[in-house]
């Protein structure tokens, strides 16, 4: 009850964002799902209220990115950090903020560069991934793994944020087998599945799957704000020279979900 009089002192109405369901914020927002994930407008409402455009927005638990995108998409500077890998991959992905041009003609140049010949014996990915893909898909994934440099490209991390998005799901948009859910199972559970429904891996065209995603995401064009992921321990951040002492504006974030949720190591 403390929590509600609080919001209502401070003249803040959650109902703006509860009742706000819909994907009308920028496409950059649902490239990818990740763990206890919030939607856009709850950050949106509270970056809109309490700074202006140009101001430093920090999320030191940044996830997928939300909260720094949304900074970007309203003309401020969105500051994403994490220490989990992929979270730092998506958020340094979406904030790369390229134009679909240049994303576009990255992609043509690792289509133009990939032979199926030089993959055909390629090995060392783990059944428990090799059942899951089609043959050729596997070729395209360990082709990009190699030749993504998203640690030190802008337009490669977009790109391997987007293949990250498109991993698993339930559509010919997505790269798997499709499963019952698309959060984790145990490996035992899905080689069970698959045998007990006669699933079928399906082929599909890595490059092409990503060109429509990324056609589909960038649909809008690049973010008027700026933005920089920092892959780092929170704890660290006060010392971190990217961020100018007293800068920061808002902080809007979702602390991890420490002894409520187990996160698996892969």
């Amino acid at each position: 009850m403390w929590g509600d009089k609080w919001l209502k002192k401070s003249n803040i109405d959650p109902s703006i964002w509860q009742e706000n369901n819909r994907r009308w914020a920028a496409p950059q927002h649902y490239t990818c799902s990740y763990l206890a994930m919030f939607p856009p407008s709850i950050p949106h409402y509270f970056i809109r209220r309490f700074t202006e455009r140009g101001d430093i927005v920090l999320d030191p638990f940044s996830g997928r990115g939300t909260t720094p995108v949304e900074a970007m998409a309203q003309g401020r500077i969105g500051i994403g950090n994490d220490l989990n890998d992929l979270a730092y991959l998506l958020t340094k992905g979406k904030i790369a903020n390229p134009s679909l041009g240049d994303v576009l003609e990255r992609l043509e140049e690792l289509e133009s560069g990939y032979s199926r010949n030089e993959w055909l014996k390629a090995s060392g990915m783990p059944n428990k991934i090799r059942m899951i893909f089609h043959p050729d898909t596997q070729k395209h994934l360990m082709y990009l793994k190699r030749e993504l440099d998203w640690k030190n490209d802008d337009i490669d991390a977009f790109l391997a944020m987007v293949l990250m998005g498109a991993m698993h799901g339930q559509s010919p948009g997505f790269l798997s087998l499709s499963m019952p859910n698309t959060f984790s199972m145990g490996w035992n559970y899905v080689d069970n599945y698959i045998e007990k429904h006669g699933l079928k891996k399906p082929d599909r065209d890595t490059f092409k799957v990503l060109r429509d995603r990324c056609k589909r995401f960038l649909r809008i064009g690049i973010l008027p704000g700026e933005g920089f992921a920092i892959h780092g321990d929170v704890r660290n951040l006060s010392t971190n020279e990217e961020i100018e002492n007293g800068s920061v504006k808002l902080i809007f974030s979702s602390p991890p979900y420490l002894k409520v949720i187990k996160y698996g190591l892969y």
